[in-house]
């Protein structure tokens, strides 16, 4: 767990740091960490059947279409999170920036929670 989702979580809220010293407003910052936790989401779905207990876990057919379909979803919430960001010009900085953050969290969340419970099971 530390390994799929504790360094890059770690290397993205340094690097949300560093950008945000150039950012434009807090706000706009807080947008683009929730893309980018998205974006982390896609790559943590991807190594999560890299770990030998997860892959005997799952049939080979099962841990595939489980990685898909999280992709796929992670997918779709990350759309969401980016057309609300550049569509909704009656909404406020802070309300996009609240949703991008919570479907950012999501995201991040569902493949987490697999590898989480995989890791209890015996």
């Amino acid at each position: 767990m530390l390994s799929t989702v504790g360094v890059p979580m770690l290397a993205m809220i340094l690097f949300g740091i560093l950008e945000s010293m150039a950012a434009p407003g807090v706000w706009h910052q807080i947008k683009r960490m929730g893309h980018d936790l998205c974006i982390l989401s896609i790559g943590i779905a991807g190594s999560m059947f890299e770990n030998s207990k997860l892959q005997g876990h799952f049939a080979p057919v099962a841990a595939a279409v489980t990685a898909i379909v999280v992709v796929l979803v992670n997918l779709i919430l990350a759309a969401v999170a980016i057309l609300v960001d550049f569509r909704c010009t009656t909404c406020a900085e802070w309300a996009k920036g609240c949703l991008s953050v919570f479907l950012g969290v999501t995201t991040v969340a569902i493949p987490s929670g697999i590898i989480v419970f995989v890791a209890r099971q015996p």
